[in-house]
């Protein structure tokens, strides 16, 4: 298949009359700013890093502990996620955009946990600028301080040289003054803006401040594009790969999106560039930005990192960072004194948290006591979202050597020094990170091991039924039958029965059909030799009827006249 490009087409040409409207706008606002003597947002300031100055911060700005709350109150994700591929007009058509947005909007539901019903999500027609307002005045009035807050635009982009807007579906445009005003409504600790859009960098100036995050495509004054071969816009393509693939480059155990932008950045780079000879009349490469002024690394996916831990012989410290959204059930911290008593020591921590909503840093001491010291620990974290999750901190320790961490498999109601909890044959780690159930032996309760049907008899320890003939595997095992071979239902004992006697009924059969057939040999031979050799008295009673001559034996003429014979019986 061919591959085909589509640019996030930049319709610097349309709405001229618009375009001065805005620019006189932004002129106002800049008027009144000046005499207010406020500063305008990036006008004077613009905070834009270069792609590889991502900063990251160390363990001890994590450190700082606040007075410790009770978790009281839940820290929410909102979104407004955008995506037009069906333009009015058809040369507008832009294909894979509404995929990027409904793929995006999984991303928050699945990865990050945001519920779904807080998710505006707003495709092709639905784009007007009436619509998007109405999204954030409705999520004006439900968010607080303590949310999370996520904008999200793939489409078509518009440069009207001072400011930039978003070419929605009705041919309006939303400015970056106009975003920038409909995030300052919303009154909530962090924001994020993600654009897949020509000229989206140009948002960046406007949009920018404290606690906000920026993401966007392209350059201010460069194209975005979207490939066949990828079926989405080359940015976010490798943004949405990136929550597997990027690279956790200072070792804190999370992704944060100042990595993820770096591996979508290198990606984004070279596919363009590879795309380049092919497209030699396009500005390549799509060079993606970003801007972070998130306090800390900005984290949204729910997980557990930034971890420190120093066991004493009578005390554990503990520190480490709780990130993401949502409303958390429980938080313990764990440490195991002695894995073969069971001696554990369980600390819960949502009455010592840092924040209302308990996300955050955690730092503190364990005392055990004087001759009791921690081999292993480990952090539990139940967070409700759009499901209920669990996300695990757990230390290396690895007493059976199963491949799974000794609190982690407390964690999982599984044995920290058996190898193998269950004695299937499958050792846990197998198991857990399988198919089968690593807490029962038969998982398929066929009546085989599972490590049995696995190693052995090489059966599905999934299915009680491998080769779907109605009898369980372990049924077939037993009667010597082929638990893989559907027509095998017979047991052996049965088939070599079977042969029995169909032996015993053939040789019946065949000797009776010999004799028989010996007896019809004889007689047909006899009659044989009686007609080719008659008696005297046959001889002497046939003669020709026309010449009187003595036939020796009957004869079809007769070989004197030459007559024809009519012989009777």
């Amino acid at each position: 298949m061919i591959q085909k490009l589509y640019r996030r087409k930049s319709v610097n040409k349309r709405k001229t009359i618009l375009a001065l409207l805005l620019v006189v706008i932004a002129i106002i606002n800049l008027s009144i700013l000046i005499l207010l003597n406020l500063s305008p947002p990036s006008m004077i300031e613009t905070k834009v890093k270069k792609p590889y100055e991502a900063s990251f911060l160390s363990e001890q700005e994590y450190t700082t502990v606040k007075e410790s709350v009770i978790i009281d109150k839940a820290k929410i994700g909102y979104a407004i996620v955008i995506g037009i591929s069906n333009y009015p007009n058809p040369n507008d058509f832009l294909p894979w955009a509404d995929d990027d947005a409904r793929e995006f909007r999984g991303l928050l539901i699945n990865e990050y946990n945001f519920k779904a019903d807080n998710i505006i999500y707003i495709k092709d027609s639905q784009a007007t600028e009436a619509v998007i307002d109405n999204a954030f005045n409705e999520i004006s009035s439900e968010i607080n301080s303590s949310d999370v807050f996520m904008f999200y635009y793939s489409g078509h982009g518009y440069n009207g040289g001072i400011l930039q807007s978003l070419y929605l579906y009705d041919s309006s445009l939303y400015s970056e003054l106009e975003l920038n005003s409909q995030l300052n409504s919303l009154n909530c600790a962090e924001k994020y803006v993600v654009l897949d859009t020509c000229h989206s960098g140009g948002f960046i100036p406007s949009i920018q401040g404290s606690g906000r995050y920026i993401m966007t495509s392209c350059e201010t004054t460069k194209s975005s594009y979207s490939t066949s071969e990828l079926d989405n816009g080359i940015f976010t393509y490798y943004f949405l790969k990136s929550q597997k693939t990027a690279t956790d480059l200072n070792g804190d155990e999370v992704l944060s999106m100042e990595e993820m932008f770096l591996y979508t950045y290198d990606k984004t780079v070279a596919y363009t560039n590879g795309l380049a000879p092919l497209y030699p009349d396009e500005d390549f490469p799509q060079l993606p930005q970003q801007n972070n002024e998130i306090a800390g690394e900005a984290i949204l996916k729910p997980s557990i990192g930034t971890t420190n831990f120093t066991a004493h012989s009578n005390s554990l410290d503990y520190n480490f960072t709780l990130f993401g959204t949502g409303l958390i059930v429980s938080l313990d911290l764990l440490a195991v004194l002695d894995l073969y008593t069971k001696d554990y020591d369980i600390e819960d921590l949502t009455d010592n948290a840092s924040t209302q909503t308990g996300f955050g840093n955690y730092n503190g001491t364990l005392d055990f006591g004087a001759s009791n010291s921690a081999i292993s620990w480990g952090v539990s974290a139940q967070i409700s979202g759009n499901d209920l999750i669990t996300v695990y901190y757990t230390s290396p320790h690895d007493n059976d050597g199963d491949g799974l961490t000794d609190v982690f498999e407390i964690y999982m109601g599984l044995d920290p020094v058996l190898y193998d909890s269950d004695f299937d044959g499958l050792n846990d780690y197998l198991e857990y990170y399988g198919l089968t159930n690593p807490l029962f032996p038969d998982s398929d309760l066929d009546g085989l091991l599972d490590g049995y049907e696995v190693f052995v008899s090489l059966t599905d320890p999934m299915r009680w039924d491998s080769d779907g003939d109605g009898i369980s595997d372990g049924g077939e095992i037993e009667s010597e039958s082929d638990p893989l071979n559907s027509y095998s239902k017979l047991t052996k004992t049965q088939r070599d029965l079977i042969i029995l006697l169909g032996v015993g009924i053939s040789i019946p059969i065949l000797a009776t059909s010999t004799i028989l057939g010996y007896k019809k040999y004889k007689r047909s031979k006899l009659e044989r030799e009686q007609l080719l050799e008659p008696g005297k008295e046959q001889l002497d009673s046939i003669y020709c009827p026309t010449c009187g001559v003595a036939l020796l034996y009957p004869k079809k003429f007769c070989p004197t006249c030459g007559k024809r014979l009519e012989l009777s019986e």
